[in-house]
């Protein structure tokens, strides 16, 4: 599919004046709203968009299990089909006490391919002093250790479509909260 996309744009490119290019990492907003669209026109079709999104652009599902080199093995094929840019990541469970299994990942990463980052949440909570990784839920995200909500009382950091955003002090929209946790970690 995207080798059929960069002949189209290869082929429009003399009507612009300027470069035109496939981006791999679509916006935040678009992975429910492309698959309630689809939903309403074609049905849920299992498998497609049966789930409140869509992954972003060629990534892994991020439902399924794998493991860190795998995943990077699978995105790494479609490097030269997205010259306008991609964004690789893997979920990783919290490494800070694992820095050899960081620099395994980093260094697999290195040789394969292009801009990436290692999901590895590091949340605290300011009510009970809990640090590692928030539950999330529909409703958001909530301290395991004492059940704590409150945005002003604790700090969660994830990616959300290839930045780093606060989704207890900025939510996301549902789409992109059901894929955020569906996340499987690539252990």
């Amino acid at each position: 599919m995207l080798r059929a996309i960069n002949k189209k744009v290869d082929a429009a490119q003399p009507d612009f004046h300027a470069f035109l290019s496939v981006y791999a990492t679509p916006s935040e907003s678009l992975c429910d709203r492309f698959a309630e669209l689809d939903r309403a026109r074609f049905g849920e079709v299992a498998g497609v968009n049966d789930r409140g999104y869509y992954e972003n652009s060629f990534h892994f599902p991020s439902y399924l299990d794998t493991n860190p080199v795998a995943k990077i093995s699978f995105e790494a094929e479609y490097t030269p089909l997205t010259p306008g840019g991609f964004m690789f990541y893997v979920e990783a469970p919290n490494l800070t006490d694992n820095p050899a299994a960081f620099e395994a990942i980093w260094d697999e990463a290195y040789d394969h391919v292009g801009y990436f980052g290692i999901n590895s949440p590091a949340d605290v909570c300011f009510v009970c002093d809990f640090e590692g990784e928030f539950t999330c839920d529909r409703h958001g995200y909530v301290c395991p250790s004492c059940g704590n909500r409150d945005e002003t009382k604790a700090n969660v950091i994830r990616r959300l479509c290839g930045y780093l955003g606060a989704p207890m002090k900025r939510p996301v929209v549902a789409g992109k909260q059901e894929e955020i946790a569906s996340r499987v970690k690539h252990a």
